[in-house]
């Protein structure tokens, strides 16, 4: 099996203790896995997308 893959929170890439398998779901053969975010790294994450929120809002469409 390959390495889990991170996620990203506030721009920065994560990981945790928990880890989840990716299946193909024509054969269920394992196809990868990643990092599970607990409830404190959602959390962390909801407050930083808050903390830039204007800034993003700004932000034009097409660098979006």
């Amino acid at each position: 099996m390959t390495n889990p893959r991170s996620f990203w929170l506030a721009g920065q890439p994560a990981s945790s203790a928990q880890v989840a398998e990716i299946t193909h779901p024509g054969n269920g053969a394992a196809v990868g896995s990643h990092y599970v975010p607990t409830a404190e790294q959602v959390e962390q994450a909801i407050a930083a997308a808050h903390a830039v929120r204007g800034e993003f809002q700004a932000t034009n469409l097409a660098v979006r």
